[in-house]
């Protein structure tokens, strides 16, 4: 359900250019991926939020940021340094819209797991 909610958010996000929210959704979404074990797809969507946050010019909130470098972590010790480094380039490489494209894949993905 929260994947549901989050894949109808971050369009809607984007079509308000809200972009202090875009991030937010990106990296939301990237830790619901490292929760069903979809590491290289977390770090896709934690490049694709760095890339859009740097752009924005808006910071994350301190506590949004402990909670990212705790998934982040996690995500690390499972993936080889290699494969994390070019999972975040790729990431940082597309667009909002690929980027919202990938979250709700994700999305979709995961409600079909049910």
């Amino acid at each position: 359900e929260a994947a549901a909610s989050l894949a109808d958010a971050l369009p809607r996000a984007v079509a308000l250019s809200a972009r202090i929210i875009v991030p937010l959704g990106l990296e939301t979404a990237g830790s619901l991926a490292a929760a069903q074990g979809e590491d290289e797809t977390a770090v896709r969507l934690w490049g694709a939020a760095d890339a859009e946050r740097t752009a924005s010019g808006f910071a994350n909130m301190p506590a949004d940021e402990r909670h990212l470098d705790e998934r982040m972590s996690q995500v690390r010790e499972r993936l080889d340094p290699a494969a994390f480094a070019a999972a975040w380039a790729n990431g940082a490489a597309l667009s909002v819209a690929e980027a919202v494209a990938v979250a709700q894949g994700l999305a979709t993905r995961i409600a079909a797991a049910g």
